[in-house]
C-alpha cells in the first residue's frame, strides 16, 4: 500500500483594511462608555445574585438587541455612579 501523500494547506490571504476594521469594530467590542477609564486599567469580579426571571428576561433582551449582558451592566454602573457622585457635591 502506498504512503498517501500530504501536502501543505495554502495559507489564508492577509486581511485586508476592510475586513480588519469590521472585526475591530465587531459585536463585544464597543467600549466607548469607558472612555473615562485608564486603558489596560486592571479589572475586579463582581458576582450579583438576581432572582431567576430578572436574569432571563436581562439575558433575552440582550440577545434580541445584540449586546452583551456584561456590557450593558458596565455601562449602567459608570452611568450610575456619576449620577450618585453629582447627588452627594
Amino acid at each position: 500500500m502506498a504512503k498517501p501523500k500530504f501536502s501543505a494547506a495554502p495559507r489564508p490571504p492577509a486581511l485586508t483594511v476592510e475586513q480588519t476594521a469590521f472585526i475591530d469594530a465587531g459585536r463585544g467590542k464597543d467600549r466607548s462608555f469607558l472612555e473615562p477609564l485608564a486603558a489596560g486599567e486592571p479589572t475586579h469580579r463582581l458576582s450579583l445574585d438576581v432572582p431567576k426571571r430578572i436574569a432571563s428576561r436581562f439575558k433575552a433582551a440582550c440577545a434580541l438587541a445584540d449586546t452583551k449582558m456584561t456590557t450593558e451592566i458596565l455601562a449602567f454602573i459608570v452611568k450610575r455612579t456619576a449620577e450618585l457622585e453629582s447627588k452627594n457635591v
